[in-house]
């Protein structure tokens, strides 16, 4: 049975989407969490692996417009005209995503516990066994307080994360936000939420120039730092981001 990882074999060397276990990315705003968890589900979902995508943020079809952008290397969203006509191409494109074992799933708020159970039945209407769940973004899925950072109850999010990992034994990849008071304030494991790197097995953090503090990000050179485990000397990965076509190099498909 194929087995989930990464489309980065230098992340790969770093964690290991084992069957169970829960995986955090964070970032500051706008850095690209969602298209790095996107290429996770795609890389994926085109080796077999029968994968759930759960956004609180874009719809079915916005997530398979990125998909296809990302596939191909085609900017769909902006109607980029492809060899052979627009029309033609993008009803091909979707239908191959489609026939992936890939369910984008969009919801509003709730919880994991209950997003996750409409994307399994979704899934088994379709005949697929669930193998990999990508969960983003962790705020929007779990209950506003009033007290503690965020006003979000992450404890009862993550354990319920958790929950799903071991019951299904699933590997679970969730994204959340990391938070710095000030722009030149390195980010570290002290910015991610408390709850957040006691409850994940493995916390990623991914960090673009001048993401959060500008108008937007002032390079699309990338890194991902692993923060749990920890090791010394810290792990760092770095990577090359494409916006306008999803990807995060080295994301090798292009059909």
């Amino acid at each position: 049975m194929t087995r989930p990882d990464t489309p980065w074999p230098a992340v790969n060397e770093m964690i290991e989407l084992r069957p169970g276990t829960v995986t955090t990315i964070a970032s500051l705003p706008t850095a690209g969490r969602s298209t790095l968890t996107l290429n996770m589900a795609l890389h994926n979902a085109l080796k077999g692996v029968n994968t759930l995508y759960t956004s609180s943020e874009l719809t079915g079809d916005s997530l398979t417009e990125k998909a296809v952008t990302a596939m191909y290397g085609i900017d769909l969203r902006h109607r980029e005209a492809p060899l052979g006509g627009w029309e033609a191409f993008s009803d091909r494109a979707k239908a191959e995503v489609e026939k992936l074992p890939l369910l984008f799933q969009s919801v509003s708020e709730t919880t994991p516990e209950k997003a996750f159970r409409k994307g399994s039945v979704e899934s088994q209407r379709r005949g697929m066994k669930l193998s990999l769940w990508l969960l983003d973004t962790l705020v929007h899925f779990s209950e506003l307080t009033h007290t503690g950072r965020d006003y979000a109850d992450y404890a009862t999010a993550m354990a319920q994360a958790r929950g799903i990992a071991h019951e299904h034994q699933i590997p679970v990849v969730i994204t959340a936000k990391a938070l710095n008071e000030e722009e030149d304030e390195p980010l570290t494991a002290e910015h991610v939420h408390p709850d957040v790197m006691k409850l994940s097995d493995q916390v990623l953090l991914l960090h673009r120039e001048g993401v959060y503090w500008t108008s937007g990000p002032t390079s699309n050179d990338a890194t991902i730092t692993r923060l749990k485990p920890a090791t010394d000397p810290t792990e760092v990965v770095s990577l090359r981001f494409n916006p306008r076509l999803c990807r995060f190099a080295a994301f090798g498909i292009n059909v």
